[in-house]
């Protein structure tokens, strides 16, 4: 008869001691989100803190944006040619600084046997279509072992930072539009370096 008065005894002991360890794990969890030493992990698409690596599907690369970009699609005509091209421009924003990234595909073939030219007649083209501008410098270089122009464009109080890329039939333009009294080149840089194609 003892024996069975201390199974359930043992039963209703480790029952309690359960519903003990319950709460007091509760307990310990409440108090510890209250305190004010609790990191929060932040909301990826609304934190405004920490750059975000943006995948491009339709480009086929990846980089970094101050903020999650918007994307919008439109159809060009290529000067000195029946050509067109689909651009795909993503854009961000990070107080007055404004990032952009745009990646041109064409029709049809475009002569590439001159990188140098057709960087050129791109980036004249770009300039164009800045109001009121001066172009600060500009120069032929090579990223990610493809050809590229780097330039510095003027325009009243703001200053364009800006990087061509051909990448065989693909051209992909990556600039950086901000206050001259307020431009960050580290930021400018932060943003061209994460630049990777898939």
């Amino acid at each position: 008869m003892n024996e069975e008065n201390k199974q359930p005894n043992k039963t209703l002991i480790s029952v309690v001691v359960v519903i003990l360890l319950v709460l007091v794990t509760g307990y310990l969890i409440y108090r510890n989100s209250n305190s004010s030493g609790t990191a929060t992990i932040p909301d990826y698409f609304t934190d405004s803190t920490s750059w975000k690596e943006f995948n491009s599907v339709e480009g086929n690369f990846k980089i970094t944006f101050p903020t999650l970009p918007k994307h919008e699609s439109n159809t060009i005509a290529i000067p000195g040619s029946d050509l067109t091209g689909t651009v795909d421009l993503y854009s961000a924003s990070k107080g007055d600084d404004s990032y952009f990234v745009q990646a041109i595909r064409y029709n049809g073939e475009i002569d590439v046997s001159n990188p140098n030219a057709v960087l050129e007649g791109a980036f004249n083209g770009r300039v164009a279509e800045i109001p009121n501008h001066k172009v600060v410098s500009s120069n032929f270089g090579s990223f990610i072992s493809n050809d590229s122009l780097d330039y510095l464009v003027q325009s009243d109080s703001y200053y364009i930072y800006g990087k061509l890329v051909l990448v065989g039939q693909k051209l992909y333009s990556l600039e950086m539009a901000c206050e001259i009294q307020k431009c960050s080149t580290s930021d400018y840089q932060k943003f061209t370096t994460s630049f990777q194609l898939q």
